[in-house]
């Protein structure tokens, strides 16, 4: 069955209310392996090696715009359809990142399938007295991260990242859905849409926020796509894959929404 069938044949079956969530979940640093339609980066490997890490990305990293809503994914900020995209649960990840200048200077994630769990209090710049001010009040450099893999009906894969409030928050709402239809029904995932919401900031100057949401409209069996997580995940770590090069895009590195 491809991709696309199995998209099309499973989207719009029944998906439960959102549960408690799963707590975030240890990424062994081994370079994965490169199963079809994906290459490896040795050269983003390199400079990763060298302190210039960077995390490694399936196909482009699919961004939200919280002032207006729109998704789009790639360094040129292309216009992302809303869907259905398979949601690869396995590659979902959770931690900690710090970014400088738009380069990411430090993360702490691991794969939740794993029972990855980091404590803020283990990492570094733990001193509320050095951290730099944003809107008058102190932020720390280390934020909450999470980032999951998608793939769509034409077999195109891309990485969702988010270090937003809200984006994290979408993050375990659907990780909770996941988590209580798989007490039910082993061996599925998520058939998703990219919606969103939206709520006046108690600031007035910022206006209304949008938040994404990520609306589950079906499920697909797991074992038609574990050819492509083995291969983000390889023995461990989904370290800089990126998509085979078909029409020229070398992924994206840009920071995350």
């Amino acid at each position: 069955m491809t991709t696309k069938q199995a998209i099309n044949d499973n989207a719009g079956k029944t998906h439960v209310a959102a549960p408690s969530v799963p707590a975030p979940a240890p990424e062994p640093k081994v370079p994965a392996v490169a199963g079809p339609g994906l290459r490896y980066n040795a050269y983003a490997e390199f400079v990763a090696d060298a302190g210039g890490i960077n995390e490694g990305l399936f196909g482009n990293r699919i961004k939200f715009d919280h002032r207006s809503g729109n998704y789009t994914s790639g360094q040129d900020g292309h216009p992302l359809p809303t869907g259905p995209y398979v949601a690869l649960m396995p590659t979902a990840k959770a931690g900690f990142q710090k970014w400088r200048e738009g380069a990411l200077a430090g993360s702490s994630m691991g794969f939740i399938d794993g029972g990855f769990r980091v404590d803020r209090d283990s990492l570094d710049e733990a001193d509320e007295s050095a951290w730099s001010f944003e809107n008058g009040k102190p932020k720390d450099p280390w934020q909450q991260a999470s980032s999951f893999c998608v793939v769509n009906a034409q077999g195109d894969g891309f990485t969702v990242s988010s270090m937003s409030r809200g984006g994290y928050t979408g993050f375990v709402n659907l990780l909770g859905l996941f988590g209580r239809h798989l007490r039910m029904e082993a061996g599925m995932l998520p058939i998703i849409t990219f919606e969103s919401s939206s709520y006046a900031h108690p600031r007035k100057e910022y206006g209304r926020i949008h938040t994404p949401v990520y609306k589950i409209v079906g499920w697909a069996p797991e074992d038609e796509f574990s050819d492509v997580i083995v291969s983000i995940k390889g023995d461990g770590a989904p370290r800089l894959m990126l998509p085979a090069p078909a029409d020229g895009a070398a992924g994206d590195y840009a920071p995350p929404f």
